[in-house]
Formats: C-alpha cells, structure tokens, sequence
C-alpha cells in the first residue's frame, strides 16, 4: 500500500519532525532527494528558474563531493540545500554511531541546518542527536517519482487531493530514475499550477 499523503496518525507519534509547514498564502515546498546528480538536477533547476520558483534539495554528500558546481549553483540560484547523509545509509540498518558519523561527513560538504532521513526511516535516539543541530524535514506528500510502476493519472489525482499550502513534497534527483522524475515533476507542476500554488524554499 502506497501512502501520498502521509497519515495524520504518524504525524502525531512524530511531533519532533517538520511534516508540513504552516500555510502561507499560496505556497508549497518542493524538495528533491539524491543529488546533485548533472542531467535531472540541471533539468530541474533549468525548470524551476523559468517557473520562478524556489526548492530546497537534500543532497547526498558523496555526490554533492563529486559535483561541486552543481551544489553551488543550487545555493546561488536561490535554493536551500539539505544534508541527506553521505552515502545515502539507512537508519534501520546500521548503527547510531556509524550514522551519525556518516552525517557529519555530508556537513563537511553540505553546510545547512536542515536534514532528511534517507528512506524516511530514523530512530527516536537519533531523532533526539541530531534534532540539536538540525530541522529534521520529512514530508506531507510522496510522489513516487522512483516507481515508474504508479501510474502517473494516479499520481496526478492523489496530488490534486492532497496537496495544499504547506506542504512538503517529496521528488528526487537521482540518476537512477531519471525518465520517470521528469516526467512526475511536471505532473506536479501541472497540479500546483492548476491550483495557483508556487513553491518556496524551506529554511
């Protein structure tokens, strides 16, 4: 069972965690995991600038290592950026001490005061560490730009359900799900234009 809209059940177990941010106006936040990688990140940073539009990207540090100017160009062009480990390690399977070491390789690279979770998963130990030096931002909406195997008129139809000002949404930018990210971020813009939303960065 796939969740879009991430239940109001876990939200509440988890109030140390940012799942949305209070409405604004008009305004969403787009964000992006798994970069920066050359092909989708430029295409979505080429998008975003042309939309007028800003994001916040959770950046992988290993590759934001690799491509430095991408990562400054993320920051230049107005975007926030967003430690998401350095090797993209999940929580459920590793030690705490290994993770958070494994985070604090991705600050040397990545200088931001907000985190993301690979996979979404983190332990309450974990939550209580890094909670000290971060936001830890999770989400409200999940695209499933990863799975090419969800349909995207689904796709377009939860998002016309739940998506509304404050909410967070989950898009990535990973080389490994290139075709299909393309091809669901402009689903999303579609919807977020039809409902006169923008999105903003988040801080």
């Amino acid at each position: 069972m796939k969740f879009f809209h991430t239940p109001d059940l876990i939200r509440r177990f988890s109030k140390d965690l940012v799942w949305s941010i209070d409405p604004v106006a008009n305004e969403v936040y787009l964000t992006f995991d798994d970069g920066p990688n050359e092909e989708i990140t430029a295409y979505i940073l080429d998008r975003l600038s042309a939309l007028g539009w800003q994001a916040t990207f959770f950046c992988v540090g290993e590759n934001a290592a690799k491509r430095p100017e991408l990562l400054q160009r993320i920051i230049s062009e107005g975007h926030s950026v967003g430690n998401h480990t350095n090797t993209h390690v999940n929580a459920w399977k590793t030690s705490s001490e290994s993770y958070l070491q494994n985070v604090e390789t991705a600050a040397r690279i990545i200088k931001s005061s907000l985190f993301r979770p690979p996979y979404g998963k983190i332990s309450k130990r974990l939550v209580n560490n890094l909670s000290e030096k971060y936001k830890i931002v999770m989400w409200s909406f999940m695209a499933y730009d990863f799975d090419s195997k969800v349909p995207h008129d689904v796709i377009k139809e939860r998002a016309e359900k739940y998506i509304r000002p404050g909410s967070i949404i989950v898009l990535h930018d990973n080389e490994k799900f290139i075709p299909n990210e393309k091809a669901v971020f402009e689903v999303i813009v579609e919807v977020l234009q039809k409902k006169g939303l923008v999105s903003r960065r988040i801080y």
